[in-house]
């Protein structure tokens, strides 16, 4: 659970209370930056290239289909948005 991970976090980091304080609200921290460069993107400010789809599906085990079908789903989805990231670019040039 993560309040059992956290008593393991706090026990063995116990002298460094600054970053058992960042662990514990690391969810916090993300959620923030994310929103922040949503905003960026929002404002035309940044291009967000990301999977359509998750990709936390993976194995720990370094399998070449696995690895291949990512491979081919990354291309696709730059394939998809490479018109938007050409546009981007040139708005950014002027």
């Amino acid at each position: 659970s993560a309040q059992k991970g956290m008593a393991i976090v706090r026990y063995k980091l116990k002298e460094y209370p600054k970053i058992i304080e960042a662990i514990k609200n690391r969810h916090i921290n993300y959620n923030n930056e994310f929103k922040k460069i949503l905003d960026l993107e929002n404002q035309g400010k940044i291009f967000i290239f990301a999977a359509d789809e998750s990709i936390l599906n993976l194995s720990p085990k370094v399998d070449p289909k696995e690895v291949k079908a990512l491979y081919d789903q990354g291309l696709a989805d730059f394939y998809k948005r490479k018109k938007d990231l050409e546009e981007f670019l040139n708005r950014s040039k002027q």
